[in-house]
């Protein structure tokens, strides 16, 4: 959080980005060069979600069976349904610890960041279920998991590696299928 407790402040441009190749190639087209973590945050980070799917454990094997017998890279790695930040948070962390070419890699998140059939009925006069408020609903009755991912994502320190797109997962992966095919992008993604 900032100082005081208030929301942080995002001030990541695309210029930090230069040597992740697949997010800059996305940036340019999809968000027209700004890059979504560049706008002023009004969400906290939240690390009170407790159902993180991928575990510690999964990602030491994606190390020692993917990335490292293929020297240590990883360039464009593809998560399809990232909701608050949890797992990718997890994976940046551990490149960032282990891969000396960290700053080459695109964490690309595909997620409509809108929330399931249960976190609707959960949410409930604004309710909890689990002791966690799983949409995160503004004043407005609006989701606002996105900003609630962009501000967890912020708070690990993770924005330079990491880049949302708000689009659900067959569209989304379509999507990335089409920009490779008309050299929108210049590779399809080494892991999804």
């Amino acid at each position: 959080t900032a100082a005081g407790g208030g929301p942080l402040k995002f001030a990541t441009s695309a210029s930090k980005r230069t040597e992740a190749r697949i997010n800059r190639q996305l940036i340019d087209d999809i968000f027209r060069g700004v890059d979504p973590f560049a706008r002023s945050g009004a969400v906290r980070p939240d690390w009170t979600y407790p159902h993180t799917n991928w575990q510690p454990v999964f990602f030491e094997h994606l190390w020692t069976q993917y990335v490292r017998p293929n020297h240590g890279t990883l360039d464009f790695y593809l998560e399809v349904g990232s909701f608050k930040g949890g797992s990718i948070t997890r994976l940046a962390d551990l490149l960032k610890e282990k891969c000396p070419d960290w700053r080459k890699v695109s964490l690309v998140c595909m997620d409509p960041f809108s929330g399931d059939v249960n976190m609707w009925d959960w949410n409930h006069n604004k309710g909890t279920k689990f002791g966690h408020d799983f949409l995160d609903t503004g004043p407005d009755g609006r989701p606002q998991i996105f900003e609630r991912f962009l501000a967890n994502v912020a708070d690990k320190g993770h924005q330079d590696m990491v880049l949302p797109i708000v689009v659900g997962g067959l569209v989304g992966m379509k999507l990335i299928d089409r920009f490779h095919k008309t050299g929108r992008i210049d590779q399809l993604p080494s892991v999804i």
